[in-house]
């Protein structure tokens, strides 16, 4: 997002908040990276906002990862899909029996190598909402799942698609397999992400100035790397008055 983008985004937040709209973190973007595991040079982004309310968090998530065509000089195309995302707060528990990942108006939807994306209703998408404890992370962890082999839905960048809105990634096909479920694939180019909490508290605002606590899993092909939210000056962060924010324990 552009310093002036990030300034009409901020300065609309703060209207919005004169007139009593709840909390709102947005996070412009996560940063171009290199997600391969071989110096290869296979690149990954992605943008998020952030909205958290009375006993909720939602976060819309997109792909924006651009298309590499003839990567490697293989003749095929390769575009990182997004396969998980991770939201670590020790501050409170996050209640996954109530919490969804919803498609958004618009979206394209793709089953199987060839086959043109077709327009999705919103509706809730068949990931894996979990809250784990996990080696090294603080204990509330949920992500949407999905690999070569077992694909729950992923959500894969609009680039990945051709004029015909046909996926042309060569290298990450796997991702498009209609398993295990029937509305099973990949989904372009966003997601909403609704976690439900525990209280109706919001996140204290320095929770989301800790890079750990919004993790993307980026994966294509034999790739698999994660990355870390974006940093400080890229966030826009409103508090509302009569609202108590959490405060954050401390990590171990």
């Amino acid at each position: 997002m552009s310093k002036p983008t990030s300034f009409i985004v901020c300065a609309l937040a703060a209207a919005l908040l004169l007139h009593g709209v709840a909390e709102a973190t947005i996070i412009s973007s996560f940063a171009t990276a290199d997600v391969s595991d071989d110096g290869s040079g296979l690149t990954a982004s992605a943008k998020a906002t952030v909205t958290t309310g009375p006993g909720y968090i939602e976060i819309l998530l997109q792909n924006t990862s651009e298309r590499q065509d003839n990567f490697k000089d293989s003749g095929l195309s390769a575009n990182p899909f997004i396969t998980e995302l991770q939201v670590s707060l020790a501050s409170y528990t996050i209640i996954a029996a109530d919490s969804h990942i919803r498609s958004v108006d618009g979206a394209l939807f793709a089953q199987g190598a060839g086959n043109e994306a077709i327009t999705l209703d919103p509706r809730n998408l068949s990931y894996k909402v979990m809250v784990t404890h996990s080696p090294g992370m603080d204990p509330t962890l949920l992500f949407g799942e999905a690999d070569n082999k077992r694909n729950d839905n992923t959500l894969a960048s609009i680039s990945a698609l051709d004029a015909n809105g046909v996926p042309q990634e060569g290298y990450a096909g796997g991702f498009l397999n209609p398993s295990p479920n029937s509305d099973s694939g990949a989904i372009f180019d966003s997601a909403l992400f609704h976690f439900a909490l525990d209280t109706t508290d919001t996140p204290d605002e320095n929770s989301w100035t800790d890079e750990n606590t919004l993790v993307v899993k980026f994966q294509g092909g034999g790739y698999s790397r994660r990355v870390h939210n974006p940093e400080p000056a890229t966030m826009c962060m409103l508090a509302v008055g009569g609202l108590t924010l959490l405060r954050r324990r401390r990590r171990a």
